[in-house]
């Protein structure tokens, strides 16, 4: 947690100063574009928000199931 603490601050510190700018390159952060993915993108806005809550809700329905068949349960 504290690694992606860290690099979230990189990022902000180099979007805030031009000096800075090379610390963007130290996290993963600075690959994310939101702005450039949903101005370019041919996906629709609620396949983009909808996919990974769908992705979410089905791992955990997989967790549940696992969870109930014992192999996890104490």
């Amino acid at each position: 947690m504290a690694w992606v603490i860290i690099e979230y601050v990189a990022n902000l510190a180099a979007s805030l100063d031009t000096h800075l700018h090379w610390a963007a390159h130290l996290s993963v952060f600075s690959d994310f574009q939101a702005k450039a993915a949903l101005a370019a993108s041919s996906w629709h806005p609620v396949a983009l928000t909808g996919g990974p809550l769908v992705v979410a809700a089905a791992a955990l329905a997989g967790a549940a199931w696992w969870f109930n068949q014992r192999q996890l349960a104490i």
